[in-house]
């Protein structure tokens, strides 16, 4: 196992959900069901939400101004939905501390 994939294998046995939006499913959502511009960044459940919050930290420098207005988007969707929004950057240790955390209140 590569040096720096071990902090990782501690995840191995959490569950990550995992949601595929089709184009059929995508095209019937309301405008209001997106936090990016152009029906981008979808958001319509707690799933996509995360993933949204994700991406947007991801092409944060791509997003130019319209990184903070998507963001708080996304966290607004998130806390709709029953999620914690966590900051957009965390180290592999903050990470495994938040994995930890939320094990323990299962």
């Amino acid at each position: 196992m590569p040096k720096d994939s071990k902090p990782y294998s501690k995840l191995a046995d959490l569950i990550i959900e995992e949601s595929v939006l089709s184009y059929a499913q995508r095209e019937k959502l309301g405008a209001s069901s997106f936090c990016g511009p152009d029906r981008s960044y979808p958001a319509h459940d707690k799933v996509h939400a995360q993933n949204c919050l994700a991406r947007a930290a991801q092409n944060k420098a791509s997003l130019g101004s319209q990184y903070g207005k998507i963001v708080a988007c996304c966290r607004a969707r998130l806390k709709k939905f029953g999620g914690t929004p966590t900051e957009e950057s965390m180290e592999e240790k903050d990470i495994l501390e938040w994995f930890k955390r939320k094990i323990k209140e299962k």
